[in-house]
Parts: structure tokens; sequence; C-alpha cells
């Protein structure tokens, strides 16, 4: 079984939000209880979540993006520039029940984009925190998210009258979020390692794992292993022989 990435197992997607914790939320927006006491049970719905993957036996442990309303529009508004349209768009799914109908929001650029903060930084620091033997996962939306949903007529032309301006400014906003995410990484003690490299039309993809160095008495208990069943393997290999 590996113990770095990549895995051969891993969860991918939101988990199901627990109901306890989609009623604190729905109490916040009413007034009912501050961001303080849903912040409680947003921790501690990601506790549970990050030991449920532990006992199913995965390495790389999410937080669920409990604390998320939607995985990737959370991330969005977060990026200078990017607003809520008034309008929302219209999304049907089809399942055995029938027909059910989804109105997302819808982000538009209303000014140029930046970036002044870490997206998810503390989130990310609170999963790392309290994931003791895992490698903690975080999930962020590729550059294209922000264009897709609305496209060009979504995107003010008196801000970026030449699409090559916008696209150059979202790489920077993902440069910096890189970067900063990176530095949160090293504070927690794991290194940022690429995994593959894909390219394509002159750009590169690269894919991207944590790893954190093993603690002096760790690598101690290692070795020690490995000395016992080398000495085990010895063994057999002598009786066999006699």
């Amino acid at each position: 079984m590996r113990t770095t990435p990549p895995y051969r197992a891993e969860h991918v997607g939101s988990l199901l939000r627990p109901k306890r914790l989609l009623e604190a939320r729905a109490q916040q927006q009413a007034g009912k209880i501050t961001a303080e006491q849903l912040r409680n049970e947003e921790d501690a719905a990601i506790r549970d979540a990050i030991a449920l993957q532990e006992e199913v036996g995965l390495e790389s442990i999410t937080d669920g993006e409990l604390r998320r309303g939607s995985w990737h529009m959370d991330f969005l508004y977060e990026i200078g520039g990017i607003e809520r349209s008034q309008d929302n768009l219209l999304s049907r799914f089809h399942n055995d029940a029938g027909d059910i109908e989804f109105k997302p929001t819808k982000p538009e650029v209303k000014s140029k984009l930046a970036l002044d903060h870490t997206i998810f930084g503390d989130a990310f620091e609170f999963l790392a925190a309290n994931t003791p033997a895992g490698t903690p996962k975080l999930t962020i939306p590729s550059p294209s998210m922000a264009h897709y949903r609305g496209g060009r007529a979504a995107i003010d032309a008196s801000v970026y009258p030449e699409m090559d301006a916008f696209w150059s400014d979202l790489a920077e906003v993902y440069r910096k979020e890189i970067s900063r995410l990176f530095g949160r990484i090293r504070e927690q003690g794991y290194s940022a390692i690429p995994l593959r490299l894909y390219f394509k039309d002159g750009l590169v993809k690269v894919e991207i794992g944590l790893a954190k160095g093993k603690k002096l008495y760790d690598k101690r208990e290692d070795l020690k292993k490995k000395d016992t069943q080398r000495e085990l393997s010895q063994a057999l290999k002598a009786r066999n022989r006699g």
C-alpha cells in the first residue's frame, strides 16, 4: 500500500452536509446564532469527516468542503473583481424522481482581477492541524470556472476589452493563491511535490502532492520494523536450506 502521493484511492468531491450543520447554517443566516457558533459546528463536522475517511483507509484527507455553500463559487467570489450577478442561471437535473431545477449564482467580472489574501487558508490550516496520519488535501476550482458560467458576456468589456488581459490577470491570481498556500503548507511542516507533468499546446498542467517528513522517532520505528523483517527473512531462508 502506498504511503506517499499519488494514492491508489482518493475521495473527490464534497461530502454530504450533516443535518445539524445545515440547520446551524440556516440559523446563522437568519441571525439566530453567531458566525463563531456556526464555525464551532463546522469544526465538529469536519473532525467527524476526517475520522470517517481515516476509518475507511483513505490516505488523502479533505474537510469535505463542509465550510462551503458551493465548492467552486465560494472560491471565485473571494477574487477581487468578481461579483455575484443579480441574475441566476437555470440548471436542470434529472433522476428517478423526475426533473429538478437548480438556480446557481452567476459570477460577473466588474473590475480588474486581484487577490490580497489566501482563499481557504484558515480552512486548510484547520484540516492539516486535525489530520494526524493522512495527507490533507484542498480542492480549488480551475481558472476556467471563472469564465464558463457567463462566458464573455459576464466580463465587462470596458474592464477587459481584450480577453488575453483577462486570462493573464486570472493566471496571476492563481499564481498568488498557490504561492500563499505553499507558505501555509510549509508552516504546517509539509512540502509540495510535483507528481506529474502534462504538456499541451505550450501549456503545462502540474499534479501536486503534499508530503510530510517523518519525525526522528518515526524513522527509528521504521528502522526497527525493517530490521525485524530482515531477521525473519534470514531465519526462514536458513530454515529452508536446513
